[in-house]
């Protein structure tokens, strides 16, 4: 079974109560208790660094080595008085030498060293030196350098005190006792000239001491704030030291023997190797799941090797302690170790018995001592408070309330321990990825921390993320708070206002197929129900319907007008909330200039506020009340949308349409049957058959048995019902509903060819409602009876004027209806004869009629009767002409051009008719000619299309008085092609007519085309 940290490891005792002041170690401890060297290596680890001091060290007090003096580099805590006393303690003791470094005692043996430990924390009457030779038991000697005030041992003086026997002087904390000696007067300088001067003469002494083995700690960096003459002072004797000082660093904070450190010092007790590799293995699999998910970079194998060193500490603790370890004032070593207990202290007094592997992520910063540790470190109460532990209340606690977990104040907790640095330029913080990289665990989800993650960067007041993507928490108020501050202020009418445009638009009506106007938390008294169907979007309560809803329907006359959206939640605080955020960002983008690095942010902030409004609305919006017989009635509505498209308009269609409500009909064609009979049983009033449609749409609106069409649906099931003959609509606004009198017989007329020369009409005549044998009589007068002729085909020739055709129905089935009537249309044409000084000009109609015409524009109908050729003279002349034939008319004007001038005129400011029959005989012609006809706006009179060749072929024939344009034969091509499924199908058109809207557009077509026009042939 994989074992947890407090299941497989037992700490020490003030691991769990652990006291930064019982950890000072004094060099005075060596020198007053002697210590117990045993006891002093089991609960220590010698690092690299103190390896090596003990190596070269001990092999200067064999006189086996030229290096004399040794500089411990490392900044404040780093462990440099640690080692010293270690160093003093194998130097002092043989014994302990052969037991805790053998190797190296067995190669420069000797027998006891003298251990000198001076700390400058403590002032002695008789100087260092005078503490120095105490401590050798040589007092006396150096009294004269002393007794009479303070004087500098000579080289010589340092060489006859010392001698030959191993002496290993161990210097610590020099810069204390140098900021007290700048104050002492000393002839004239001061006490640390003198104690400069000494500890200069003891460094060159000890080249001529081959036992002389001294350690200096270094004196720079943690007292770089002191004051100008005590720099100078410690700077001098450094000076003086690393001349011949080796420089060693005690501890690689960087490195993984710092873990060796924590494990001896903090832990009684560890696992044996299985338990480990089990903790090992049980990542190593959980780092594999999160790189499925795509959501960390580094490999199972690079944690599982780290792990094996750092256990049963995570490996990212020493790189996350690096960020602030060099903080002003941070005692490195003991200030790890008392920073690491406070994680100790809250895996092994936390609730839960989960923890694998001991991480920052678990430091419980409602524990008072954990928190002033962190305090301690860097102040970042604020954000503490606020985002991170306050009993319950802040942002991380309140999302792991929400998820059920505590992803969010671990990481909250870990982003805090990277945020510690207070150094200037200092690098703070980690990217969601090495973030989520050190959350892993076993048993836990890496989507989870994601999810806390991404929770805790919306919510938190102190987060920050910097240029890098790192996120880190400072005690400056973030992009969050300011926007929360910006919600809470936001005026009330602003946001109500937002909330109702965003309602509008996501409930926007388009295809106006449920509903037409759209009024979103709306004053109930300003809403009208005349007119197109509406939709109310109103505040939900706990009231089926909402209580106002109730209300308002009662009171309303058209209640099959109405339906409202709302749902089963108590109000709308939550989307309120939403909107807020949604005017602070927008405020903040319009407030903050462009380039403006918060502008980013702010966008996605945006993103992420419409999601969470869109969301809210899906949750709150989630039920819509439509009329019934039993009045208002609640369907769910679904709010389930694809591709990104929030179209809450589909959302009610779909639920008023779904099968079991069936209040919305789509489709009124498939449906109409079903459709007409309804409405005459729910909306058309009681015994009566022919009503006013008014009433009928009146009824449609208050009746809510009734069931709800697309827009402007009611008026297309009426126009079904009339083509269907089951209804019957008036031009006095009326409708009658079936059964009718069966319908009288018809006759319908097609022409379906015509001779301009001779006025010939080719006719199809086809009866109606007259029965399967069907008769028709015509005559030349409305007198036409069964005594008629009799049509004994469909098709008719004829030139007659006019002509009545009658339908009988042999049946007896249907009463004949009244005589359809058909009339020819009259051509005038003219032919100039001109003579010697003479010109005139005959006028000819066809089919027949009678001629009046007129010279001076007077109306040709009350002008001089033709009878023979007109004489005109030679100058140009406008004749004006007349013909009736039957109560059948035409009229023509005709432009005689002067004497010997040929040319047909044409009049290029007036509009024009080409009387003469166009042919596109391919494709190119046809599509030329459509082009051209675009261009000049001109329109084509009794058109044929053809298109295709052979066996596969189509075409549309016009009639001959029917005009179209060139849309139109554009139109007419696309489908005749698309029914031969040939896109590239041959075309050709013809055309009998054309009208130009200028006479200069037809004069140049007609050259464009070659044709030649006579005089019969232009119409103007």
């Amino acid at each position: 079974m994989l074992k947890t940290v407090r299941d497989a490891c037992k700490p020490h005792r003030m691991a769990l109560e652990f006291s930064l002041a019982e950890q000072i170690e004094d060099l005075a401890d060596l020198i007053e208790k002697a210590g117990d060297g045993g006891a002093f290596f089991e609960k220590n680890h010698i690092t690299a660094g103190m390896r090596q001091l003990f190596e070269m060290g001990l092999r200067r007090l064999a006189g086996r080595s030229d290096q004399a003096v040794f500089e411990l580099t490392q900044a404040m805590g780093g462990g440099k008085t640690h080692c010293m006393i270690a160093f003093g303690i194998v130097a002092r003791d043989e014994h302990v030498r052969q037991k805790v470094v053998p190797e190296i005692a067995s190669g420069d043996p000797f027998g006891r060293a003298r251990v000198v430990a001076f700390t400058g924390r403590n002032y002695p009457d008789h100087f260092i030196w005078g503490e120095i030779a105490q401590q050798l038991g040589k007092a006396d000697a150096f009294r004269k350098f002393w007794q009479d005030g303070p004087k500098a041992p000579d080289e010589r003086a340092w060489v006859d005190l010392i001698g030959e026997d191993p002496t290993l002087i161990l210097l610590d904390e020099l810069p204390p006792y140098f900021d007290n000696a700048i104050t002492r007067t000393v002839g004239g300088g001061t006490l640390a000239q003198v104690a400069t001067a000494a500890l200069s003469n003891l460094f060159s002494a000890a080249l001529k001491l081959p036992r002389l083995c001294i350690v200096i700690s270094n004196l720079s960096g943690t007292y770089e704030g002191a004051s100008k003459d005590l720099r100078k002072a410690v700077k001098n004797v450094e000076q003086e030291a690393r001349r011949q000082a080796k420089p060693i660093t005690p501890v690689e904070l960087g490195g993984d023997e710092v873990y060796q450190i924590l494990k001896k010092r903090l832990f009684e007790t560890l696992p044996g190797e299985r338990d480990v590799e089990d903790v090992v293995q049980a990542y190593a699999g959980a780092i594999k799941e999160a790189e499925k998910a795509k959501s960390i970079a580094k490999s199972a194998e690079q944690i599982a090797d780290e792990i094996r060193g750092s256990y049963p500490f995570h490996p990212s603790i020493k790189d996350i302690i690096a960020l602030f370890r060099n903080n002003e004032g941070y005692r490195q070593t003991r200030g790890l170790m008392q920073f690491v207990s406070k994680a100790i202290r809250s895996v092994f007094n936390r609730e839960a018995n989960d923890v694998y592997l001991i991480g920052l992520q678990h430091l419980d910063l409602n524990d008072g001592e954990v928190r002033d540790e962190i305090i301690r470190i860097a102040d970042l109460r604020g954000a503490i408070a606020t985002d991170i532990a306050a009993g319950g209340s802040a942002h991380a606690e309140t999302i792991d309330a929400q998820m059920q977990n505590d992803a969010a104040s671990q990481v909250a907790a870990l982003l805090l321990s990277a945020s510690l640095s207070t150094a200037i330029d200092a690098v703070r913080g980690m990217t969601k990825q090495r973030l989520l990289e050190r959350l892993i665990s076993p048993h836990r989800s890496v989507l989870e921390f994601a999810e806390a993650f991404d929770h805790l960067r919306r919510d938190a007041w102190y987060l920050h993320r910097d240029e890098s993507d790192a996120y880190y928490f400072s005690n400056v108020e973030n992009l969050t708070k300011r926007l929360s501050t910006e919600a809470d202020r936001a005026p009330q009418n602003k946001v109500d206002a937002e909330m109702r445009r965003r309602l509008e638009r996501i409930f926007e009506a388009k295809r106006k197929t449920a509903y037409q106007e759209l009024m979103a938390l709306p004053m109930l008294d300003e809403v009208r129900l005349d007119g197109p169907r509406v939709l109310l979007v109103l505040s939900p309560d706990t009231k089926d319907p909402p209580e106002v809803a109730a209300r308002f329907y009662e009171t309303v006359v058209q209640k099959n007008n109405v339906c409202i959206l709302a749902g089963d939640g108590s109000d709308l605080s939550n989307l309120e909330e939403k909107t807020r955020m949604l005017y602070a960002v927008a405020k903040l983008q319009d407030q903050l200039p462009k380039t403006s690095p918060h502008q980013e942010e702010l966008r996605e902030r945006f993103e992420t506020a419409e999601q969470e409004y869109n969301a809210t609305v899906t949750a709150t919006f989630n039920r819509i009340w439509y009329p019934s017989a039993r009045g208002l009635v609640a369907t769910k509505l679904a709010m389930q949308f694809t591709e990104n498209r929030f179209d809450g308009e589909e959302q009610v269609e779909k639920a008023l349409a779904a099968t079991g409500v069936s209040k919305l009909v789509l489709e009124i064609e498939k449906d109409a049957p079903g459709l007409i009979s309804r409405a005459e049983d729910v909306i058309w009033p009681d015994n009566q058959k022919r009503v006013p449609w008014r009433d009928i749409r009146a009824r449609a609106l208050a009746v809510p048995r009734w069931i709800w069409l697309p827009n402007n649906g009611l008026e297309a099931l009426r126009k079904i019902a009339e083509q269907r003959g089951i209804w019957k609509y008036t031009e006095d606004g009326y409708i009658e509903k079936g059964p009718f009198e069966k319908p009288r017989t018809s006759v319908h007329i097609i022409e379906r060819g015509y001779s301009e020369e001779t006025g010939t009409a080719t006719l199809e005549v086809i009866a109606k409602n007259a029965g399967k044998a069907a008769q028709i009589f015509w005559d030349t007068n409305p007198g036409v009876t069964k005594k008629s002729h009799r049509l004994t085909e469909q098709k008719h020739t004829t030139n007659a004027t006019r002509l009545w055709f009658l339908a009988i129905d042999p049946s007896g089935e249907h009463e004949p209806g009244p005589p359809e009537t058909w009339s020819n249309r009259l051509t005038i044409t003219h032919q100039p004869r001109e003579g010697v000084g003479s010109r005139t000009i005959e006028l000819r109609v066809v089919p027949r009629g009678t001629i009046k015409y007129t010279l001076t524009g007077a109306n040709p109908a009350e002008g001089i009767s033709y009878n023979s050729p007109i004489e005109v003279g030679t100058s140009e002349v406008t004749l004006y002409c007349y013909a009736e034939d039957q109560g059948v008319s035409a009229r023509r004007n005709f432009t005689i051009p002067r004497a010997g001038n040929a040319e047909v005129h044409i009049d290029p400011s007036r509009k024009a008719k080409l009387k003469k029959r166009v042919d596109a005989p391919g494709t190119p012609d046809t599509f030329r000619l459509v082009a051209r006809a675009k261009q000049v706006g001109a329109r084509l009179t009794g058109a044929t299309v053809e298109v295709g060749r052979g066996a596969r072929n189509a075409s549309l024939r016009f009639g001959s008085e029917t005009i179209v344009t060139a849309d139109h034969i554009e139109a007419v091509i696309a489908s005749l092609r698309a029914a031969l499924a040939d896109d590239m199908a041959e075309v050709r058109v013809t055309a009998r007519e054309i009208d130009f809207t200028s006479g200069h557009d037809l004069s140049e077509f007609v050259k464009e085309w070659g044709l030649q026009v006579g005089a019969n042939e232009v119409e103007q």
